[in-house]
């Protein structure tokens, strides 16, 4: 089951939910929750200073020997377009169940047909949602990385 809602009370507001029920054994606990809540604003400073809160809560499992922990997660952000192709964008996260912190500063520029990303980040060594697991290019640890959209 899910809900999903969001208004307009002069700031945006938002709240999305799920209950999941599953038939496995292998999987502990049979119910499960999720829930995220958020706001945004858009402050009258130059071309709009939007500012972003939201919190998000997930209930953990066990799927045979994988365990999956609870996650409880804050996140910041603030974005800034400077003039019509560019935009500045930080954004802390903040988790709960491990008393760490990331963080990342964006500079995106967007054209016609490409969008480039030049993104430094300061996170620990480990990503929150994906402990099991660390892509290449996970933004774990500290570093500078430039990713590059062509859109077709």
């Amino acid at each position: 089951m899910g809900f999903d809602g969001k208004w307009d009370l002069g700031v945006g507001a938002w709240v999305e939910a799920s209950l999941v029920r599953q038939d496995d054994p292998r999987i502990q606990p049979e119910w499960r929750h999720a829930v995220s809540v958020g706001a945004d604003y858009t402050f009258r400073l130059g071309q709009g200073l939007t500012a972003l809160a939201e919190h998000f809560v997930l209930e953990g499992a066990s799927v045979g020997p994988l365990v999956y922990p609870d996650l409880s997660v804050t996140a910041f952000g603030l974005t800034y377009p400077i003039g019509t192709v560019y935009q500045a964008r930080g954004l802390l996260y903040y988790d709960w169940e491990e008393d760490e912190a990331y963080r990342f500063l964006e500079l995106r520029r967007t054209t016609d047909h490409w969008r480039f990303h030049l993104i430094g980040f300061w996170n620990p060594q480990r990503l929150l949602a994906l402990p099991q697991q660390q892509p290449a290019g996970s933004l774990a640890g500290k570093g500078v990385q430039l990713i590059v959209v062509f859109n077709h």
